[in-house]
C-alpha cells in the first residue's frame, strides 16, 4: 500500500524505492493506493496535466513491469468536490500488479465504488469472477514449421482425395489437417516455455560434467545434443511468445521473454469483460448475459440483410467508364504467380482467418499446398461461386472491402451528380463554380448545398436512392447539420424535415469566428489541418507512441512535453512565440485575433519538416514568411470590391516593410 506526496519532486523518492524493490522481487507483487498523479492525460478531466508528473510515474511502472489490474466502476477515483466550473476528476488511485501475480490471479479484478461524501472512491478486490472460459478454437502457430515432421504431416493429409469442387476439397483438407497439427504440437512444443527453461538447465548440467572430463566423447555428444535442443526450443519459444503477444515491433530474443509475458497477460486482462451495460441500460455480470449484450449491440449496429433495388443504368453511365482495354485487363485470368505474390505479401503475424490458419502456414507449406490454393482461387474467378453465400454487405477488414467501398461511393457520386443536374438544387455559394456537392474522407461524408429546404431534400433523396441500391445507411447518432448565415426560421424547417441535429461549426463559437472572416488568406473556411486538429485526428507522436509505432513521444518543436494535440496547438513554446509575434505583426489581441488557424497550419507544417529534414525554422523567420504571404494575398485582393472595415483593417497592418 502506497501514498504518494502531492509534489512532483517529493514523489521521486517513492518511484526510486519501488524500482529498487522490484530488482529483488521474484514473487507476485501488488502495488495499490493513492499515487497522486495520472499515467495519461485522459485520466484527468477538468484540470491540467504536465508531462513531467506523468513521465516519472510512467517510467517507474515500465521499469517495474507493472500493469493495471482489471477494474469495473468509475474511471476517475478522485474529485475535488468543487463547484461545476472548478470541478476536477482524476484517476489517482489504482491497483498495479506484476506478471507473477497475474499468473495466479488471472480472474481477479478491482471494483471501484462511488465515493459518497469522501473525495476518493473505495476499492474492493474480488478474488474471482464468474466468467466461463471459452472453448479454445484451432490456431496455427508459426513455430510448428520448425518440427522435422511438419511437411510430412501436411503431405499425408494433402494426398487424400475429396469429391466436390476445388474450393470444397481445399476446405476439407485444411479442416482435416487440424488434428495432426495439434498432435505435432503435443509431441514437439508442449509446454514450450517451461521446456525451454528445463533444456537450458540440462545444457548447463552437461557443460558442467564436460569440464570435469573434456575429452569424453559421450559427454561431448550429450553437450552437442543439449545445445541443439536449446537452440531449437529458444527459437520456437520466441516465435510462440511473439505471435501470442502480437508485439511485432520487438526484436526476437531470450531477453524479451518477460516482456512478452507482460504483454500477453496485460492484453488478456484488458480483453476480459467482467460487467457490461446492455442496450436497455441494465448491468450484466453473468457470462450468458454479457454475451447476449454484445450480440444485441452489434446486431443493432451492423443491421441485418435486406432487399435492395437494382442500380440505375442511366446513373451508372454518367462519368468515366472502363475502356475495352481496361475491361480486358480486369477479365484476364489470374496467374499462379499473382496468387502467390498476393498471399506472400500478407505479414505472417497478421490475424488468422476464421479457420485459424495464419498466412505463415501457406508460406511454410507452399511447395505442398500451393497448387491446391491456386486451383481453388482460379476456379472461384472463373465460376464466381463460393461454398457458402454470406449476408450481403462488406465485412470490415476484408482486403476487398476498400476496393468495393470505393466502387459503391463512386455510385453515390454519380447519383448526386444526376439529381443535382435534373432537380431544383442550389449549390453552396462557395461551391457553385466547381459544382461541388460532397466530400468524402474514408467513411465520413460531407454534403454541401445552399441553406434552403429544397436543396437539402434533393440531397437526402439522392442518398436514400443510394441506400436502397447499396444497403448503406447513415447512422442517425452521427448525422449533424452545420449552418452559417442561414435565417433561424429556415434552419428550423430544415432540421424538422431532415431529422438531423444542429451543430456548431469547428472554429465558430457563440456567433463569433475564432478565425476573423476578414482574413483574405483563409476567409471563414476552416483549413484541413485545423479541421483534423479539432477532431484530434492528426498523427501526433503521443498517439503513435501509444500504438507502439514510434519509440518516444516528445514534441518535435520544443522537445519538452509529450506531443499531444493540446500541447501542439496550445502549450508548445514554439507555438506561443509564433502566436505572440503574429499578434504584434497584425496589431490585434490574441483572444479574439485571426491567429489560431495560421498557428495551427504553420506548426504542423514546421513539425513535419523537422521529422523529414531534421531542421527547424526559427519563429522569427516563420513570422516573416507569414508576413510575405499575407502581403501578396492582400495585394492580389485590392482589385476586388471590399468594404470600409476591411480597408481600415488592412491599412492598420504594418506589412510593407
Amino acid at each position: 500500500m502506497v501514498y504518494a506526496f502531492n509534489g512532483v519532486v517529493e514523489r521521486k523518492d517513492l518511484w526510486n524505492k519501488l524500482c529498487a524493490y522490484n530488482r529483488n522481487i521474484k514473487e507476485p507483487w501488488v502495488v495499490c493506493g493513492d499515487f497522486n498523479t495520472v499515467l495519461a492525460p485522459s485520466e484527468r478531466l477538468g484540470g491540467t496535466t504536465t508531462f513531467e508528473e506523468m513521465d516519472d510515474f510512467q517510467q517507474c511502472v515500465s521499469e517495474c513491469g507493472l500493469t493495471d489490474c482489471a477494474a469495473i466502476g468509475s474511471l476517475y477515483t478522485w474529485n475535488n468536490k468543487q463547484e461545476p466550473s472548478s470541478r476536477v476528476f482524476s484517476r489517482l488511485d489504482r491497483m498495479l500488479v506484476n506478471v507473477e501475480w497475474l499468473k495466479d490471479n488471472s480472474e481477479a479484478y478491482a471494483h471501484l465504488y462511488t465515493e459518497g461524501v469522501f473525495d476518493h472512491t473505495p476499492c474492493v478486490v474480488q478474488g474471482h469472477c464468474n466468467l466461463a472460459k471459452p472453448r479454445r478454437c484451432f490456431k496455427y502457430y508459426n513455430m510448428w514449421s520448425q518440427a522435422e515432421k511438419f511437411k510430412e504431416c501436411v503431405k499425408q493429409v494433402w494426398c487424400k482425395q475429396w469429391s466436390g469442387t476445388l474450393m470444397f476439397s481445399l476446405v476439407k483438407k485444411l479442416k482435416s489437417l487440424k488434428w495432426p497439427l495439434k498432435h505435432l504440437n503435443k509431441e514437439n512444443f508442449n509446454d514450450i516455455v517451461n521446456n525451454t527453461a528445463r533444456a537450458k538447465i540440462n545444457l548447463d548440467f552437461s557443460q558442467g560434467k564436460l569440464r570435469g572430463d573434456p575429452l569424453n566423447p559421450e559427454l561431448i555428444n550429450q553437450e552437442i545434443e543439449a545445445s541443439s535442443s536449446v537452440r531449437f526450443l529458444e527459437k520456437a519459444c520466441s516465435e510462440f511468445l511473439l505471435q501470442k503477444s502480437k508485439a511485432t515491433w520487438v526484436d526476437k530474443g531470450d531477453d524479451n521473454t518477460k516482456y512478452f509475458h507482460s504483454i500477453i497477460k496485460g492484453r488478456q486482462m484488458r480483453n476480459k469483460v467482467i460487467r457490461i451495460e446492455d442496450t436497455n441500460r441494465h448491468m450484466c455480470d453473468e457470462p450468458s448475459l454479457i454475451q447476449g449484450a454484445f450480440l444485441d449491440f452489434y446486431n443493432q449496429l451492423l443491421g441485418t440483410s435486406e432487399d435492395v433495388i437494382q442500380v440505375s443504368q442511366n446513373v451508372a453511365r454518367l462519368g468515366k467508364r472502363c475502356t475495352t482495354e481496361h475491361k480486358g485487363i480486369l477479365l484476364s485470368l489470374v496467374t499462379d504467380v499473382e496468387i502467390k505474390k498476393a498471399l506472400f505479401s500478407i505479414p505472417s503475424h497478421k490475424a488468422a482467418g476464421p479457420d485459424g490458419y495464419f498466412s505463415a502456414f501457406f508460406k511454410d507449406a507452399w511447395d505442398i499446398v500451393g497448387e491446391s490454393i491456386c486451383s481453388a482461387i482460379k476456379d472461384f474467378f472463373s465460376t464466381g461461386k463460393l461454398l457458402k453465400q454470406g449476408k450481403k454487405g462488406l465485412r470490415q477488414g476484408d482486403p476487398l472491402s476498400p476496393l468495393l467501398f470505393t466502387i459503391a461511393m463512386e455510385y453515390l457520386s454519380r447519383v448526386l451528380a444526376y439529381v443535382t443536374e435534373n432537380m431544383k438544387f442550389k449549390y453552396h455559394p462557395m461551391c457553385g463554380k466547381v459544382k461541388l456537392t460532397h466530400l468524402m474522407f474514408a467513411d465520413d461524408l460531407l454534403l454541401l448545398s445552399k441553406g434552403d429546404v429544397g436543396s437539402i431534400m434533393v440531397l437526402l433523396r439522392a442518398f436514400a436512392t443510394f441506400s436502397r441500391a447499396s444497403g448503406f445507411h447513415m447512422s442517425p447518432s452521427k448525422i449533424n447539420a452545420y449552418f452559417n448565415g442561414v435565417p433561424g426560421w429556415v434552419k428550423e424547417d430544415i432540421l424538422q424535415v431532415s431529422g438531423v441535429r444542429d451543430q456548431l461549426i469547428p472554429g465558430y463559437v457563440q456567433g463569433q469566428w475564432i478565425l476573423d472572416p476578414r482574413d483574405y488568406t483563409v476567409r471563414s473556411v476552416i483549413q484541413f489541418v485545423g479541421w483534423l486538429m479539432c477532431r484530434e485526428a492528426l498523427q501526433v507522436k503521443a498517439k503513435l507512441f501509444a500504438l507502439g509505432i514510434c519509440s518516444d513521444d516528445p514534441c518535435l518543436l520544443c522537445g519538452k512535453e509529450a506531443e499531444t494535440h493540446i500541447h501542439m496547438f496550445q502549450g508548445c513554446e514554439y507555438s506561443r512565440c509564433i502566436l505572440e509575434g503574429m499578434a504584434v505583426l497584425f496589431k490585434i489581441s490574441i483572444p479574439n485575433a485571426n491567429l489560431l488557424q495560421w498557428v495551427w497550419s504553420q506548426n504542423w507544417s514546421k513539425r513535419n519538416r523537422v521529422q523529414a529534414e531534421h531542421s527547424l525554422m526559427r519563429p522569427a523567420l516563420v513570422i516573416n514568411q507569414i508576413r510575405q504571404v499575407v502581403k501578396l494575398r492582400i495585394c492580389a485582393s485590392h482589385a476586388r470590391i471590399i468594404d470600409s472595415n476591411d480597408k481600415n483593417w488592412i491599412g492598420s497592418i504594418d506589412i510593407y516593410k
